[in-house]
Order: structure tokens, then C-alpha cells, then sequence
């Protein structure tokens, strides 16, 4: 879609560029209103080891295209896939194919923070407390790393 930047729980604004994307979006809002991006995968050259992956997107508007700018469609992305078989191309110009959802979990707000600031070298007691926050840090750092991704 244009060089649109498309991740997961954003939404984002895309100018359709020629008409196999606004056959796709016409196709998509007869339906469910959600299309799939897949980065990189050219029909007929699916590979089922690699398992490509890609976004659900819901439409959320779509402006038709006018003489004086292109079509429109905000896109809201809601989770990621792996496409589990080949594309097949549709009459319309795009591909469809099946795919698998997968969703990633939410790291923990503690995993997330920051570590915290270097203490003045010159105050020996602000130095011992702030490298017993540091080794409280990295004691929960060294923790068994979350599940990432789990098969819905």
C-alpha cells in the first residue's frame, strides 16, 4: 500500500495507487472489512518452511478517489498471521489466501522500564543504594523471557 508503514494496532491512512488495491478494498467491504498484508510474498513463489507473515487490517473508512487526489482507506491493524498456503490470484488483480492467526503477548510494565540513572560518583551512600537497585534490576532481567507468540 504505497510505502505505507502497516504494524499492528495502528491505523494508519493509505492512498490507493492503482486499482488492484481499490478492487481489494471494494472486494474486502462486501465481506468481513478486513484484508491481510503480507510483505514479500510474490504468487507462485510461496514457501511453506518460511512461513510468511503478515497484519489484519479493518477498514475503517474508505473515500473514493476523485480527479484531484487518490482513494483513500483507513486501515486499523488488529493482529498478525502466517499465511498457511499459497495465494491465489483473484479476477479482481489482488491475491487471497488462507491464513493463521497468531497474537503476541504484552510484556510486563516492570520489563519495560527504563534502568534506572547512574548515581553521583562522590556520595558513597547514593552509590551503594543506587548499584543495589541496579543488581535488583538485573536479577529481573535474568528472569525466563516471555512467551512472545502463541498459535490462536
Amino acid at each position: 500500500f504505497g510505502g505505507a508503514v502497516l504494524l499492528p494496532r495502528c491505523v494508519v491512512e493509505v492512498e490507493l495507487r492503482n486499482e488492484a488495491e481499490v478492487q481489494l478494498v471494494d472486494y474486502a467491504l462486501q465481506g468481513g472489512r478486513r484484508i491481510g498484508a503480507i510483505d514479500g510474498v510474490v504468487v507462485g513463489a510461496f514457501d511453506a518452511a518460511a512461513r510468511p507473515l503478515g497484519i489484519c487490517f479493518e477498514i475503517e473508512n474508505f473515500q473514493r478517489g476523485t480527479s484531484q487526489r487518490l482513494p483513500l482507506a483507513r486501515l486499523a491493524g488488529k493482529y498478525r498471521f502466517r499465511l498457511v498456503e499459497p495465494p491465489q490470484e483473484h479476477e479482481g488483480g489482488f491475491s487471497l489466501g488462507r491464513c493463521e492467526a497468531f497474537f503476541d503477548e504484552a510484556l510486563p510494565t516492570r520489563d519495560l522500564a527504563p534502568a534506572p540513572p547512574e548515581a553521583p560518583a562522590d556520595d558513597a551512600q547514593a552509590g551503594d543504594e543506587a548499584e543495589g537497585a541496579v543488581e535488583a534490576r538485573a536479577s529481573s532481567v535474568r528472569a525466563p523471557a516471555p512467551e512472545l507468540a502463541r498459535s490462536a
